[in-house]
């Protein structure tokens, strides 16, 4: 079910035009980004870069064990930024069922 809820936030967000798309366009406007969304895909090298900015600038960052593709009605995006505050929130309290945060070590994902 959160699943679920995540998914519809994550469409409200790109409704709104709240959402950046790719790592460099989030590098450029990491003072906006409240989260970042990353799925399974995305390359070890693209993650480690990700964990280093997410840590660096104190922005959570969920690792989604589906494809964002099927959300994003996209090809090849692997990871998101959401810059609305309130539907951030959101989307951390409805975590679990394919959406976690990411900490520590990411060497053990699956």
């Amino acid at each position: 079910m959160n699943k679920n809820k995540i998914d519809t936030y994550i469409r409200f967000a790109i409704k709104s035009r709240k959402i950046i798309h790719g790592l460099d366009k989030i590098k450029l406007r990491t003072k906006q980004i409240k989260i970042i969304i990353a799925d399974k895909t995305l390359s070890d090298n693209s993650l480690e870069k990700t964990k280093i900015l997410s840590d660096r600038f104190r922005i959570p960052l969920i690792l989604s064990e589906d494809d964002l593709n099927h959300i994003l009605n996209t090809i090849n995006c692997k990871i998101i930024g959401i810059t609305d505050e309130s539907l951030s929130k959101a989307i951390l309290d409805n975590l679990g069922n394919g959406y976690y945060l990411a900490e520590g070590e990411l060497n053990g994902r699956n």
